[in-house]
């Protein structure tokens, strides 16, 4: 029986990492939008250390949305969303973030910021207490139930920003990817995996080849940032 539970789990677990990694084809006749999606959820965590026997960092809910539009005579671009979750009273985001491609850290400055969208988790539990018999009580097997609701209080924090398009052709070819931002003067450092790094390239790799399809190629001298 616990073998036909643990399957199922699984197969789920991978199919839904699996489709929050993949790149979708975008077309849009009614806003005359083309392009392309990459949706992941990266880990994130805080360059602070806690706990002094291990050192572990904070861990961060994090999702990231990269998107490539084409919409009428303009060129096309690529913009990269950020969605962190944080708890209720931290420090706000900072507007600059940094890319680390293969060691090299490239500094972009961020202008649209969205932040303190408040939410709240209500969870339930019940607890079943076993009330012992009263003398001459018939109802040995009495129980009491006990309703606890608990409420987590977080909010939503976002960086979008445009990702200029001499920088599509470094990110395509680079072997190690990291990003970093602030909240507040916390560090916060975003490491892909190799699965998502591949993704990431193959993001970049197929902007770049369809922007050139439709505008002139970026003179190789000028394609690294």
């Amino acid at each position: 029986m616990k073998l036909r539970l643990i399957i199922p789990v699984t197969v789920l677990f991978f199919t839904s990492c699996a489709m929050s990694n993949r790149i979708r084809e975008i077309h849009d006749p009614y806003k005359g939008i083309n392009g392309l999606r990459l949706y992941q959820t990266p880990k994130a965590f805080s360059s602070e250390k806690i706990a002094t026997v291990y050192g572990r960092a904070v861990l961060y809910p994090l999702s990231t949305t990269y998107l490539y539009e084409e919409a009428g005579k303009n060129r096309p671009t690529v913009s990269a969303d950020f969605q962190m979750r944080v708890p209720v009273g931290s420090d706000d985001l900072d507007s600059v973030l940094f890319f680390n491609l293969d060691g090299e850290k490239i500094r972009i400055s961020v202008d649209r910021l969205k932040k303190n969208r408040f939410h709240e988790n209500s969870s339930t539990s019940t607890t079943v207490i076993p009330v012992p018999a009263l003398k001459g009580d018939k109802a040995a097997d009495k129980t009491n139930t006990l309703l606890t609701t608990t409420t987590e209080s977080y909010q939503l924090m976002a960086l979008k920003f445009a990702v200029p398009e001499n920088l599509w052709a470094s990110v395509a070819g680079s072997k190690e990817i990291q990003f970093r931002f602030y909240l507040g003067k916390e560090g916060i450092d975003v490491k892909l995996n190799l699965n998502e790094t591949t993704k990431l390239r193959e993001f970049f790799s197929q902007a770049g080849v369809r922007c050139n399809t439709l505008f002139p190629a970026i003179p190789e001298g000028k394609k690294k940032w």
